[in-house]
């Protein structure tokens, strides 16, 4: 078995506010000759957080039809990234955050502090850090927004502060807030915008009250 694959149980935050987050079974597979690197996510029934959550064997108490499962292209993966802190209200104790972004969907996952930094590296090597068939082994450094010039650097991770006024939007938790040219926007992935502010209207800029 290849050193960077990873089996576990993990949690996805729901897309809708005030639903909890959702156990699945996650696999990551990384390139190889039997096989495209991809990143499997099924379904494993139930809801909310409870009962075993380490990455022991999963229970077949569902048949294989009644788990969706979802498979994703480590191709098409262009962020992968541990979230900070008290950035997401995981289900547990004990857990961070991580976040998975493609070109049509932010995903984030809650596991196990030492699960959640073993997933991220394990995601990166084999998604940004190897390139199967190449005929090359050696690690290469990819384009990173980190690196970006500031011109370039246009969309930033944030996270909603809890108040009266996010509250009345209807916004919590993470979002991607993208610099644009006329305006602010706050988007879920990169077709779902849920927040525009037009500069002309921003009449505040860096400071709040303490």
């Amino acid at each position: 078995m290849d050193s960077q694959t990873k089996t576990g149980k993990v949690y996805l935050q729901p897309h809708k506010a005030g639903k909890r987050w959702k156990p699945v079974w996650m696999s990551l597979f990384p390139c190889s000759s039997s096989g495209v690197g991809r990143l499997e996510i099924q379904d494993m029934g139930g809801g909310g957080a409870g009962g075993d959550h380490g990455t022991g064997v999963r229970k077949h108490h569902q048949s294989h039809e009644d788990r969706k499962l979802k498979v994703v292209r480590l191709s098409e993966l262009i962020s992968v990234l541990r979230l900070p802190p008290n950035a997401e209200a995981c289900p547990m104790e004990n857990m961070s955050a991580f976040c998975v972004e493609t070109q049509d969907r932010t995903m984030v996952f809650a596991a196990l502090k030492d699960d959640c930094v073993e997933w991220v590296e394990k995601l990166c090597h084999s998604t940004f850090q190897r390139g199967c068939g190449s005929g090359s082994n050696q690690p290469h450094m990819e384009e990173n927004q980190i690196y970006a010039s500031a011109d370039e650097a246009s969309e930033f991770w944030v996270v909603v502060q809890r108040n009266d006024a996010a509250t009345r939007c209807g916004l919590q938790g993470s979002y991607w807030l993208q610099v644009g040219r006329e305006a602010l926007l706050l988007r879920e992935t990169q077709k779902n915008i849920v927040r525009e502010w037009p500069y002309e209207l921003l009449r505040r800029y860096g400071k709040d009250k303490v």
